[in-house]
């Protein structure tokens, strides 16, 4: 079962005390199917964060910490992902890490990403841009 959305948070609001992998299974406590689970849990894993799963949001790197935000909001197969300024916060070493992640999620598995940005280098990796002004779309 999918659910209908996915978040990336601008302040990747993990919690402190737990591990990165635990930080990413939050949504499997609170009603994730198992199997959907395990198979979302293994496809995102392979991207980067294998060998810091067991460590906890402090012993990351802004980076690092972006990538564990991303695979709990794609966790559950969201038919959209939203993500609030993924790139806010980090070097832009990290910001086209996770970018080039986001594209590679859309472009391999198909998913939908609604990213919202002011940073003209991150749009540039969206195949389409809505802008607004003033709080409509020009």
């Amino acid at each position: 079962m999918q659910d209908y959305g996915g978040f990336v948070f601008l302040k990747y609001n993990l919690l402190p005390t737990l591990t990165a992998e635990d930080n990413i299974r939050m949504v499997q406590y609170i009603g994730c199917r198992n199997t959907v689970f395990d198979s979302a849990f293994q496809e995102i894993s392979i991207y980067w964060i294998t060998d810091r799963l067991k460590h906890k949001p402090r012993a990351l790197s802004g980076g690092q910490q972006q990538r564990v935000a991303i695979a709990r909001g794609l966790v559950n197969s969201p038919a959209i992902l939203l993500a609030d300024e993924p790139t806010d916060n980090l070097d832009s070493e990290n910001s086209a890490a996770v970018l080039k992640l986001i594209k590679d999620l859309n472009r391999r598995l198909g998913q939908t990403i609604l990213m919202i940005t002011h940073d003209a280098d991150a749009a540039s990796y969206a195949d389409r841009i809505v802008k607004m002004r003033d709080g409509r779309i020009v």
